[in-house]
């Protein structure tokens, strides 16, 4: 896969178009129109490596995805219709940015680590939904969000 208008502008092997073929899921054709603006403009998420999807802007310049924020327990998405909806980023402890994803192996943006028990698997919550790990998000009154590792995912499936 890769995305003809990249092609035709000379830009089908920048590191942006190269993540939306690893990125794109299978049968897909072209990317839509948002994921192209973000191609071009050079945005990419300040929580994961991952350069395609919907983005909002921080309230100090930088770009998010909505899902990678909801993710973070630091984080309050405020109202996702606003431009600049995120709060508490700057919260998010440094530490949980050192550590690799083991879904993609990057140490890029900031990961969460397997909701099992003491499992130390960490992962960037959109690498995990694309490498089918298990991912739960449930709202009864109070946000959960729950993602597993490749070990646990199976596990958590069946129950």
């Amino acid at each position: 896969w890769c995305c003809q208008d990249a092609t035709n502008k000379g830009k089908a092997n920048t590191p942006a178009v190269l993540a939306a073929a690893r990125t794109a899921p299978p049968g897909s054709i072209k990317p839509s129109s948002q994921e192209k603006m973000a191609m071009y403009r050079g945005v990419s998420c300040i929580l994961c490596p991952v350069q395609l999807g919907a983005f909002k802007q921080t309230g100090d310049g930088r770009w998010c995805h909505v899902v990678c924020a909801q993710w973070q327990p630091e984080v309050v998405v405020r109202d996702a219709d606003e431009m600049q909806c995120f709060k508490g980023i700057a919260q998010i402890p440094k530490e949980r940015a050192t550590q690799p994803c083991c879904a993609c192996g990057q140490r890029a943006g900031v990961t969460m680590r397997c909701s099992y028990g003491h499992c130390q698997a960490t992962f960037h919550p959109l690498c995990a939904r694309q490498s089918g790990f298990h991912v739960r998000a449930s709202d009864g009154g109070k946000p959960q969000f729950r993602a597993y590792c490749d070990k646990h995912s199976q596990t958590q499936r069946e129950q």
